[in-house]
């Protein structure tokens, strides 16, 4: 006797991913930008990098990005603003 095992059902199909989110980034405003430097990454990825004076458009990908800001000289930011995506960051000493 065979016995007939039904195979399973397809898989639906994956939805798309959600489209990339452009905004400007822009950094400036302080005392001693040759010190300054920062990168974002989201999702893994490499967004943007630069130092200051900056200003451009970055595509990030929905979702937890990180934004790492330095100081070469360690005393903070004096002035400078990471402003981008509707918010706005400067790094104290």
């Amino acid at each position: 006797m065979r016995l007939f095992t039904p195979s399973p059902p397809p898989s639906p199909p994956l939805a798309p991913p959600a489209p990339p989110i452009e905004f400007q980034v822009t950094v400036a405003g302080g005392s001693y930008p040759s010190e300054v430097s920062w990168t974002l990454m989201c999702s893994g990825a490499l967004i943007g990098s630069g130092g200051a004076p900056y200003s451009g458009t970055l595509s990030a990908p929905p979702g937890e990005c990180t934004l790492d800001m330095n100081d070469s000289y360690g005393d903070g930011w004096n002035g400078d603003q990471w402003e981008g995506a509707g918010n706005t960051f400067t790094l104290d000493s």
